[in-house]
């Protein structure tokens, strides 16, 4: 599902002529991140490792994942919004089982022009990501273990 989605975002921005239009298109992006509620942007959410503050929320619906996240910067933001739109609704399963590393920086020329932080932060930002997926994925095994439990019960 993730090399899907990453192939469908990647076509998208390529049809940008180079990476500074596709890093200010991501910029453009930001918008569509769903916005973080006031009490949301506490320490606890704060993605570490990020030279910006990324906050990041996040959770499971019916097995799919949600995410909510803000930056204080609008290329952090940008770049968050892309990360977001690889996994966003789909099932925790795949988010958990995603690379180690966000698959569509190298795909679209993002290197070169991200500072090394920057793509250090994004790697943390994914990895959270898919920690908040793991997390899902235990959470939503005992729960069917819990009910397994109480449908065995005389």
């Amino acid at each position: 599902m993730i090399d899907a989605r990453t192939e469908a975002v990647v076509a998208r921005l390529r049809v940008l002529p180079g990476p500074a239009e596709r890093i200010a298109a991501l910029a453009d992006r930001a918008r569509r991140l769903p916005a973080l509620r006031v009490e949301e942007r506490v320490e606890a959410n704060l993605v570490r490792g990020c030279v910006s503050r990324v906050w990041l929320v996040g959770g499971s619906v019916d097995g799919r994942m949600w995410f909510r996240a803000d930056a204080d910067s609008v290329m952090v933001a940008g770049l968050l919004t892309l990360a977001w739109e690889m996994v966003e609704g789909l099932p925790w399963k795949d988010v958990a089982a995603a690379p180690e590393e966000p698959p569509f920086v190298m795909s679209l020329g993002l290197v070169a022009q991200i500072s090394p932080t920057r793509l250090h932060g994004l790697g943390q930002l994914w990895r959270r990501m898919r920690a908040l997926a793991s997390k899902s994925v235990r959470f939503g095994c005992w729960q069917r273990r819990l009910a397994l439990v109480r449908n065995l019960r005389p």
